[in-house]
């Protein structure tokens, strides 16, 4: 019996030793852009420990005049396409027929330091 709580301290104390996980500041954020990460929340991830990181990170923009949010991938050695489509805090779903309208572009939500900014 001593044997087996020896053990379990040891595996208790050895697993708490790995990567530590980065809680996400919830309180710097607007009801509109947590709705959005919420919304999104599927399309948002960071692969750090991959052979080239990368990760898919929540952005602000506008287009014709909406403020619009949409996932992108960042990765310094992949071929990414531009957004097909995007939301607005209402939901509504914004088709980007021409990307070139796509202005003001933000990261609001970085999926690997789990930060905001407005």
């Amino acid at each position: 019996m001593k044997n087996i709580i020896i053990l379990l301290i040891l595996f208790v104390g050895m697993s708490s030793c790995g990567k530590e996980e980065i809680l996400e500041d919830r309180t710097k954020a607007s009801a509109c852009l947590l709705k959005m990460r919420d919304y999104l929340a599927k399309e948002l991830y960071c692969k750090e420990d991959a052979k080239s990181p990368y990760s898919s990170d929540l952005i602000r923009a506008s287009y014709e005049g909406k403020i619009v949010y949409y996932s992108q991938i960042s990765c310094a050695e992949c071929l990414v396409t531009e957004a097909e489509t995007g939301y607005t805090c209402d939901l509504d779903k914004i088709n980007f027929e021409d990307p070139r309208k796509i202005l003001d572009r933000k990261i609001v939500f970085d999926s690997c330091s789990k930060q905001y900014s407005e």
